[in-house]
This record gives structure tokens, sequence and C-alpha cells, in this order.
């Protein structure tokens, strides 16, 4: 996130979509090393209580977790709470991905 906010201007849009932690897809490719949670990002968000890693700022503009067809339940209980959703329900009912929108600060 550092490499990319230093070569980033002031205000650019970054666009992140990876796998969250609950898909098995996560696992299975090797050149997964992380695995992510909606809250693995707030470390680079400004205005969030985990912001403590960096000093580089991102705004967030927007983050969601994508489900499957069939995952309703599971897109219920995320847009409820996330927290919630991650902390009980994800492995019961699997998120396929992570979308964030963030913007540089300079």
């Amino acid at each position: 996130m550092e490499e990319i906010h230093r070569i980033a201007k002031n205000q650019a849009k970054v666009l992140i979509w990876t796998p969250h932690f609950s898909n098995t897809g996560s696992f299975t490719d090797p050149l997964h090393i992380h695995h992510f949670s909606l809250e693995s990002f707030n470390y680079f968000v400004e205005g969030t209580k985990a912001r403590k890693y960096t000093r580089k700022k991102f705004k967030l503009i927007k983050s969601k977790l994508t489900f499957g067809k069939s995952q309703i339940i599971g897109k219920a209980f995320a847009l409820l709470s996330t927290h919630a959703y991650e902390k009980y329900f994800c492995f019961i009912f699997p998120a396929q991905d992570i979308y964030l929108e963030l913007e540089v600060i300079k």
C-alpha cells in the first residue's frame, strides 16, 4: 500500500478486488500469500481505529463484499453488520470477494 501511495497522485482512485478469506479460492491459488477480511484495509484508511502501521493516508470511498447467487443469506448478514458476518457467519455462508475504492491523500 505504501508503494501504491508513493506512485499515485493526490486524490488518485485505487481499486482493490481480492478474494475474501472465507472464499476457498483465497487458499487454492499459491500466489495468494495473505488472506484478507474487509476490515484488513482499515489499517490504511484515515479516521479508523485500526490505522497505526503507516503514515500514508487513504480515504475510503466504497467497500463491499460480493457473494454468489446462492449466498443470499450470507449477503443479508453482511448487509446488517460486516463485522458480525466476518466473526460469526462467513464460514457458514462464505463471501466471494472484497471490493474497495480508496482515494490517495497526500
